[in-house]
């Protein structure tokens, strides 16, 4: 059987946590042929965002902190003394947490000499393309998505060192040059399919079929020109479902720090229950809209061809996790009371509402998804009616949206309202659309509690409501609805 196993950034955050994927690995890759994915360490790509934020404001600020025109010498020199002082405190840190790790394991001079020299060239790297930005002045998505791969190409390293240690036969590889092509929107690139299929049959395969266990690079691939392009956070998960699909594996695991899928967040509402079984769309949407498990676009790939997906704890190797794949799911108990299989909710969105003569303007909509394009955005709602068109998008995007559609030509309305700290709230279960009067049962559970709706996106899921509310209600509306529809009779 071949498996691709992926691994999050708790589960490769400490010596301990290494040994650990260590041993479920070495037991794995008995009985099976074994690909890993890795992301970053944990807290690793927080502290790359940092740098590259603070170097960002260096170089826009640069010429006015050195005084009127360019300022002397002296002035733009000191600029960048600042710069490079932030750098050296963020490679200082980045070789101290990785180093410890080989320090505390290995104990074979020559291979902790090989690993430490292969990480320095690592490091040297990155400090280049950071003073790179300092010394241009500019900080663009290509350079960003560069340095934010530098996590990823770390923790392979160590974690080859940590195996090799241990006796498995393995080899750290970046996911460009196995070929995981991609297009060139940085940032939240997509894969070339056609391309990746055929690089990873003629690089990879032949790897794994030695008996050698690949350790790629989560989160990036290379677009056709070899600039690295990043799936956006969280997207190892997504080069997991890319290896799996693009080799036609039996299986993808994605190992984290929880047990799998659960009716509703456990912080929230204790008494949820694990999902030991989801389809692909009642996966999809749990993980589009709250659930933080598994990135969304991981089940793209999967499931047009049938593979099955298991989250799986790390640190509890022994529960058997949630499984994802083609299994209808029931929808009522013995009693005929409708069920639900589960409550999410994301919160920090906003709410903008455009009012007008909206019905009598021809491509008014179609403006207003051009700059959400140009943007980028992740437009989680929409709602439309004669006088008004509504969108629901992350709260730290709204002035920039705003500022944007204001510049628009042609673009007549009267008013632009914004709704902040409102949540999406998703109620999943298998069907849903066939389900008489399933909306109102659920409205009137909200209403009792009285929680306000602020919007209701009217979708095309077959298996989900979604609604949205003020933030400050959430988890009143998430504990209301997992008592009336998910949990066990």
């Amino acid at each position: 059987m071949l498996k691709v196993m992926k691994f999050g950034g708790t589960s490769v955050g400490s010596t301990e946590a290494m040994l650990k994927v260590r041993e479920i690995v070495s037991i794995s890759s008995k009985q099976d042929q074994v690909i890993l994915v890795l992301s970053a360490m944990s807290g690793i790509t927080n502290e790359l965002v940092k740098c590259l934020d603070f170097l960002e404001k260096l170089t826009k600020s640069r010429y006015e902190e050195a005084g009127d025109h360019e300022g002397s010498i002296k002035d733009l020199l000191a600029v960048e003394e600042k710069g490079i002082k932030r750098i050296d405190e963020l490679i200082t840190m980045l070789e101290s947490k990785h180093m410890k790790v080989l320090y505390q394991v290995v104990d074979d001079s020559e291979l902790t000499a090989e690993i430490k020299g292969r990480l320095d060239a690592i490091l040297t790297r990155l400090k280049r393309v950071l003073s790179g930005i300092i010394y241009i002045e500019e900080l663009n998505d290509k350079s960003r998505d560069l340095v934010l791969s530098f996590g990823e190409r770390l923790s392979c390293t160590i974690l080859e060192g940590v195996f090799r240690d241990g006796g498995l036969k393995c080899q750290a590889l970046r996911s460009g040059k196995v070929g995981i092509i991609t297009d060139s929107n940085f940032g939240n690139s997509s894969p070339n399919m056609e391309r990746t299929i055929r690089n990873l049959k003629r690089h990879l395969l032949p790897i794994v079929e030695s008996g050698t266990i690949p350790i790629i690079t989560g989160y990036f691939g290379v677009d056709s020109e070899g600039n690295v392009t990043t799936f956006g956070r969280g997207g190892s998960d997504f080069s997991a479902g890319i290896l799996g699909a693009a080799l036609d594996a039996d299986l993808v695991e994605i190992y984290t720090d929880v047990d799998g899928f659960f009716s509703a967040d456990p912080r929230s509402v204790p008494e949820s229950r694990i999902l030991r079984e989801l389809d692909y769309e009642e996966a999809a949407e749990l993980a589009y809209f709250g659930a933080k498990v598994l990135h969304p676009r991981t089940i793209e790939p999967l499931r047009k061809k049938r593979i099955p997906i298991v989250v799986r704890n790390t640190f509890n190797p022994g529960d058997p996790g949630s499984k994802v794949l083609v299994a209808p799911t029931n929808g009522q108990t013995e009693t005929g009371k409708i069920r639900m299989r589960a409550v999410a909710a994301k919160g920090g969105l906003a709410i903008i509402k455009i009012s007008g003569d909206i019905a009598y303007q021809p491509f008014f909509t179609t403006k207003v998804h051009n700059v959400l394009d140009e943007m980028s955005l992740n437009v989680f709602a929409l709602s439309t009616s004669m006088a008004s068109f509504s969108f629901l998008i992350e709260g730290s995007e709204v002035n920039e949206c705003l500022a944007r559609l204001k510049k628009v030509p042609q673009l007549d309305f009267d008013a632009i309202t914004v709704y902040k700290d409102v949540a999406l709230i998703c109620v999943v279960g298998h069907n849903i659309e066939e389900r008489i009067g399933i909306a109102a049962q659920i409205f009137t559970t909200i209403a009792e509690k009285e929680v306000n709706i602020r919007m209701i996106s009217e979708g095309t899921s077959e298996v989900a409501v979604n609604f949205v509310i003020d933030e400050k209600q959430k988890d009143v509306a998430v504990k209301a609805l997992h008592d009336d529809y998910c949990r066990e009779d």
